[in-house]
């Protein structure tokens, strides 16, 4: 029972998230390339009890601290 929530909780949270950005590939792409960062050493924004790197990363998106960047800019993450 616990894990069907956790299930559903995770899916809402991409959802969500896929709302923000508007495009799916988007928005994988840039869950994806936030979550490796996270696990690969840079710190979250923020410390939500979120359990993993991905969760973080879409929550990050979902806030606006994390966004995509036209070709030509520089990537910055806020």
């Amino acid at each position: 029972m616990r894990q069907e929530k956790r299930r559903r909780e995770v899916t809402d949270l991409i959802f969500e998230g896929m709302r923000k950005i508007g495009s799916e590939y988007d928005f994988t792409v840039l869950t994806s390339s936030r979550a490796l960062q996270i696990e690969d050493g840079l710190p979250p924004f923020s410390r939500s009890g979120r359990r993993s790197s991905l969760e973080m990363a879409i929550e990050e998106i979902i806030k606006g601290k994390v966004e995509i960047k036209p070709k030509g800019e520089e990537p910055s993450l806020e």
